[in-house]
């Protein structure tokens, strides 16, 4: 059975409702739901990934894309050449989907382009949605509409915020940008698998 999972952020963003099966009165899931033995999701959830074209050169974290440049999988747009980093949209979807995840990769270099790509991905069911923001402080309207459809928001990076840096955090957890792309995906998963089995990650 599908549960709805939507915890507090690092500071109380406000809980959000999922509606019940039975169509009555959605009830409110909190963070504390997640470590409860009714928490997590489906084994086979839909798991969404954003990040900028070029998010990395050669499996070594750090290198952006011009955040003008936008691309997504299959499809360009006039004059803009940028393409995702060979391998790592790909090493997400292997990765998730070897560990029985539906993978939902969305590349994105644009603060209005990666908006736009959280909330189409909490709007198609994606039950966790890990971000690389090109602007952290840009994506909190767009957090908070994947919060209210029942994702956990991840960001790689900086936390994403509210306004400027010294507002509030409105992403759920924040995992390091790493080394490699190899342990960004590692970690990725396996923070996708502590959040579907009802556990609370630690040290993220």
């Amino acid at each position: 059975m599908t549960r709805c999972v939507i915890l507090a952020a690092v500071v109380a963003v406000g809980p959000a409702a999922c509606a019940a099966e039975d169509g009555t009165t959605p009830t409110p899931v909190r963070s504390t739901d997640l470590t409860g033995a009714d928490g997590g999701f489906d084994e086979h959830a839909r798991i969404a990934v954003v990040v900028p074209a070029g998010a990395s050169a050669g499996g070594t974290r750090g290198a952006k894309a011009d955040a003008t440049a936008d691309a997504t999988p299959g499809a360009t747009q006039p004059g803009v050449t940028a393409t995702p980093t060979p391998g790592l949209d790909g090493a997400f979807r292997d990765a998730l989907t070897a560990s029985g995840y539906v993978p939902d990769v969305r590349i994105a270099s644009r603060p209005d382009a990666q908006s736009a790509a959280i909330v189409a991905a909490a709007m198609a069911g994606a039950k966790v949605v890990v971000v690389e923001a090109v602007d952290p402080t840009a994506l909190a309207a767009a957090v908070q509409r994947a919060q209210d459809a029942g994702a956990v928001v991840v960001a790689i990076g900086e936390p994403l915020r509210k306004g400027g840096v010294s507002r509030p955090v409105v992403s759920d957890f924040r995992l390091p940008v790493g080394s490699s792309d190899a342990d960004l995906v590692r970690r990725v998963v396996r923070l996708t698998d502590r959040l579907q089995e009802g556990r609370r990650p630690s040290g993220e």
